[in-house]
C-alpha cells in the first residue's frame, strides 16, 4: 500500500533528504544503519510515512545505543506490522531485537501454560 510519497535518506553533506525510491507503507518501517567512519558513529534512518518528510535521522556511537534509540523512535509509530532492517554498518541487527515491547501485535503475546 502506498500513499504516493517516497522514502528519503538524510544526506550529511548536502544536509537534506535524498530519495531512495522506496514507496512508503504504514505497515512497514525501514531502519537503515550506516557506519560513519569519519566521525566514529552510526547514522540511523527510520523511514515511515509518519516521519516528517518520510525520514527521521539520528546518530549513536555504540551498538547498544543504536538498538535503544531505534526502539525509542519506533514506540510512537502505530499500525506497523514489519520492520525492514538495512544494516550497512555490519552490526547484525535483527527485526526481533529492534521491536519495542509495547508493540503487542508485532511481538506477539506470550503463551501461558497452566499446569
Amino acid at each position: 500500500m502506498s500513499n504516493g510519497l517516497r522514502w528519503g535518506v538524510w544526506d550529511e553533506i548536502d544536509r537534506e533528504n535524498k530519495r531512495t525510491g522506496r514507496d512508503l507503507s504504514p505497515e512497514t518501517v525501514v531502519v537503515r544503519v550506516d557506519d560513519d567512519r569519519a566521525n566514529s558513529r552510526y547514522t540511523i534512518h527510520v523511514e515511515h510515512p509518519s516521519e516528517r518528510g518520510g525520514t527521521r535521522c539520528f546518530h549513536r556511537i555504540e551498538r547498544a545505543t543504536v538498538v535503544s534509540g531505534v526502539k525509542s523512535r519506533l514506540r510512537d509509530l502505530d499500525g506497523v506490522e514489519r520492520i525492514e532492517v538495512i544494516d550497512e554498518a555490519g552490526l547484525r541487527l535483527t527485526e526481533r531485537e529492534l521491536r519495542p515491547k509495547t508493540w503487542i501485535g508485532v511481538t506477539g503475546t506470550p503463551e501461558v501454560v497452566v499446569a
